[in-house]
């Protein structure tokens, strides 16, 4: 019981830290690194609620509208946590700087515009992209999309050092050994097979169940290819930060996350 009562801690401190979802948190400082193995959990707990909302209100509004209201769902319940990093991020890439300038760069308060450009299309990218795949009925991408963000998210955040002598909240969630044990690499696996679990769930009931062996592997096949290309992209974006900073710091770990999510996106556009 107690380690049950622990497992949803974490889920429930990863909730709290990544969402503005009202959840208690108990028995952990906040934030807490071993609360990082649960990120996945929460971006599959977002697609969840995207494809709930999708089914009861899509038929009322059309795609458009649908996307729109999509895109400031994503926005409240994320609280624009990721967005802020992503704009930091692409402020620094493109100064040309390097090391501690970049970094410097990258804490100002004030968007530049590199940061304005890439929000106008990473935003603008969502909604266009959703609105073609909330018109074609393909709700299995409102759950991928948010679980694969933050899935990546924390690989990244696993992979790739911080940076000497930076101090901020992903130095504190990074801070531990704790989250390369076997038992909290187990945790996002878990993810992925409740993810294909709900993703051929889904597949069935929107075809009827008129579907053969072949079709499930093929969306299982689909869903595994479609995140082995965004990490491996993604990781491109990241190692070149990591390349000029020395380390990965908070912001990255968003803007990864916001670009893993553009780029399921765009495949789940690109492959219906």
């Amino acid at each position: 019981m107690d380690k049950i009562k622990e497992i949803i801690g974490k889920f429930l401190g990863a909730t709290s830290l990544l969402t503005r979802i009202p959840v208690p948190v108990w028995g952990f400082s906040y934030p807490n690194p071993s609360w990082t193995p649960y990120f996945p959990f929460v971006g599959l707990t977002l697609g969840t609620i995207y494809v709930i909302v999708d089914m009861l209100i899509s038929p009322l509004l059309v795609p458009e509208i649908m996307a729109f209201f999509m895109v400031l769902l994503d926005i409240f319940l994320s609280g624009g946590l990721h967005l802020d990093g992503l704009a930091d991020s692409f402020d620094g890439y493109f100064s040309g700087k390097t090391g501690t300038e970049l970094l410097e760069i990258m804490r100002d308060s004030n968007v530049g515009a590199y940061g304005v450009i890439a929000l106008w299309i990473l935003l603008s990218g969502k909604w266009l992209l959703l609105s073609f795949i909330i018109s074609m009925g393909e709700p299995i991408w409102l759950l991928l999309f948010p679980w694969a963000g933050r899935l990546i998210m924390w690989q990244v955040l696993i992979s790739y050092p911080y940076p000497e002598g930076v101090r901020g909240m992903g130095e504190i969630i990074k801070d531990s050994k704790g989250f390369k044990t076997r038992q909290a690499l187990m945790v996002p696996v878990f993810s992925i097979v409740i993810v294909l679990s709900l993703s051929l769930l889904l597949t069935g009931l929107q075809y009827d169940e008129q579907l053969n062996l072949s079709n499930y592997f093929l969306v299982i096949l689909t869903i595994v290819a479609t995140i082995l290309v965004v990490g491996i992209v993604t990781n491109i974006f990241v190692k070149n930060f990591n390349d000029k900073l020395g380390g990965v710091t908070g912001d990255i770990y968003g803007a990864s996350c916001e670009i893993g999510q553009l780029l399921v996106l765009s495949f789940g556009a690109i492959l219906m």
